[in-house]
């Protein structure tokens, strides 16, 4: 009677393939890398435009001042928080990569083993209701010749338990080297969560913002009274230090309408104008 394999491993442990798209996980470390980088530029421009504010007047140069002071801060925090989480996420891409190319094949000899056991089992149930090849003719009532049958019969039988239990044992040692790969991505796994939670602890609880809705929603504010200061210095002052807050600000607005959007807050509107300000 055949058995489905074990849906957990000897050591208890789900036998399945590994979750996650290697390429996938990898493109948004990195993104988050890049993010980083570019929040990071971005704060230090702003905090020039802090810095050398004092040799401008005008109330909508105090108002930009006052906003980028603030949003400076926001940003480097920002920029922190994502530099600290891309390396581990980086990390867990090429540690999955190696889990993934040591299971995979695993998880197919296990298949074959176990349909091998299955065979041999099957056989030796066969072989063990065997019925003696008994002696006919002259021969059948010879008791020698009877028993030789009967040990023959049970020596079959003997041969088939022990093939099907020697199958278990190849498909048993499989399934261990199956929870020594596991057990190494599981480590991975772990690592990765416990050293973005360790060098993100201290960032997050020094963040003034609750959580991400709130903070894109002050990002949105902000860049909407910023976009409106930098219009008017643009037509007033000019030059290329506000031209590339002005491209920042256009950058920024989009990722957030992005972002809002995807959790449900934004709009498909506030997204269209946002690529309209970054490619005007």
């Amino acid at each position: 009677m055949y058995e489905h394999m074990p849906m957990t491993s000897p050591a208890g442990h789900p036998i399945g393939a590994l979750t996650g798209d290697v390429e996938s996980i990898r493109d948004r470390g990195n993104a988050l890398q890049e993010l980083a980088n570019a929040m990071s530029d971005s704060a230090t421009l702003l905090q020039r435009l802090v810095d050398n504010g004092a040799d401008m007047e005008g109330k909508s140069v105090d108002k930009l001042a006052e906003v980028s002071g603030k949003m400076h801060a926001e940003l480097g925090r920002a920029a922190d928080l994502y530099d600290a989480v891309a390396p581990h996420i980086v990390q867990y891409a090429s540690d999955l990569e190696s889990s993934k190319t040591a299971i995979d094949p695993i998880l197919d000899d296990l298949v074959e083993l176990w349909a091998t056991y299955q065979q041999k089992k099957d056989a030796a149930a066969t072989a063990q209701s065997q019925v003696p090849d008994y002696p006919t003719g002259a021969d059948a009532d010879d008791d020698q010749a009877r028993q030789a049958a009967e040990d023959a019969r049970d020596d079959a039988a003997d041969a088939a338990a022990g093939a099907a239990t020697g199958a278990r044992g190849d498909w048993d040692a499989r399934a261990a080297d199956y929870d020594r790969e596991w057990n190494s991505w599981h480590t991975a796994f772990t690592n990765a969560a416990n050293n973005i939670r360790e060098d993100t602890s201290d960032k997050i609880e020094d963040s003034t913002w609750d959580n991400l809705d709130g903070f894109l929603q002050f990002m949105s504010d902000f860049l909407a009274v910023a976009g409106i200061v930098l219009a008017v210095l643009a037509i007033i002052v000019g030059g290329p230090i506000i031209a590339a807050l002005a491209a920042i600000v256009a950058i920024a607005t989009l990722i957030v309408a992005v972002a809002r959007l995807a959790r449900g807050n934004g709009s498909v509107i506030d997204v269209v104008f946002g690529v309209i300000g970054v490619i005007r």
